[in-house]
C-alpha cells in the first residue's frame, strides 16, 4: 500500500513516516491526514480529486466536512486509532446502564485541544460523561473511564507507550478502505485484525 501522509512534520505525521515510506500523490493508494483544520481541507480535496481513501484523525473540526465527502470516496475519521480504545468503546454499552460513568484524560501540555478529541468521543458514547483533562510534559496519552455504584466501582485505563500504535491503526484503517465504495466508515477493532493478518506493521 502507497500512502501520502498529509501533516507530516506534526508529531504523529513523524510516526507515520517511520512505519512507511511516502509516495507520489498520483501513485497512492490512500491519504493519511494528522494535521490541521485548514490542513484537512486540502487533504479531502485531494482526496477527492484523486478519488482515492482518506483517513483522518484531525480533530477540533466540523464532521460535516467529512460527511460531504463521502459521498464521492470512502472515508474515515476517528480522533484515536489505537486497538485498545476501539475495544473499550465496544464495552461501554454493558457497562453504562448499570453505573454512573466519568471520563479522566492525560495529555503533553503541547497538546491544542483540552478536552481531547479521544475523550470527546468516549463522552459522545457514554451519553455526556464528565471529563477531567490533565496536562502534563512528556506524556503521550491516557484515557480512564470510571463506573461508579453504590459501594464500588469499575475504572478501564488505556494507555499508550508510543504514537507508533496510533500510526499503525491509521495505517491498518487505510488499508481496510482500499476498493471499498464511498461512504463515511468508522474504526473497529474488526478492521484493525482483519488486517493485521497480512501486514507487517
Amino acid at each position: 500500500m502507497k500512502i501520502v501522509i498529509w501533516g507530516k512534520s506534526g508529531k504523529m505525521g513523524r510516526a507515520l513516516s517511520a512505519l512507511c515510506s511516502e509516495a507520489p500523490l498520483e501513485f497512492a493508494d490512500a491519504i493519511v491526514d494528522f494535521s490541521t483544520p485548514e490542513g484537512v481541507k486540502e487533504a479531502i480535496a485531494a482526496a477527492v480529486e484523486h478519488k482515492i481513501p482518506l483517513v483522518s484523525g484531525t480533530t477540533g473540526i466540523d464532521t460535516q466536512i467529512f460527511m460531504n465527502a463521502s459521498n464521492q470516496i470512502p472515508v474515515l475519521h476517528a480522533p484515536n486509532f489505537s486497538l485498545g480504545i476501539a475495544l473499550i468503546k465496544e464495552m461501554l454499552p454493558v457497562l453504562t446502564p448499570h453505573a454512573t460513568p466519568s471520563i479522566c484524560e492525560t495529555h503533553h501540555t503541547e497538546k491544542k485541544d483540552t478536552p481531547s478529541g479521544t475523550a470527546l468521543d468516549l463522552q459522545t458514547h457514554l451519553g455526556g460523561a464528565p471529563i477531567e483533562a490533565r496536562r502534563i510534559p512528556g506524556a503521550i496519552g491516557e484515557h480512564s473511564v470510571t463506573f461508579s455504584m453504590e459501594d464500588e466501582e469499575i475504572t478501564i485505563t488505556h494507555k499508550a507507550h508510543s504514537r507508533k500504535l496510533f500510526a499503525r491503526g491509521a495505517l491498518h484503517a487505510a488499508k481496510s478502505l482500499i476498493e471499498k465504495p464511498p461512504g463515511l466508515y468508522i474504526f473497529t477493532p474488526q478492521m484493525y485484525t482483519e488486517t493485521h493478518a497480512n501486514s507487517s506493521l
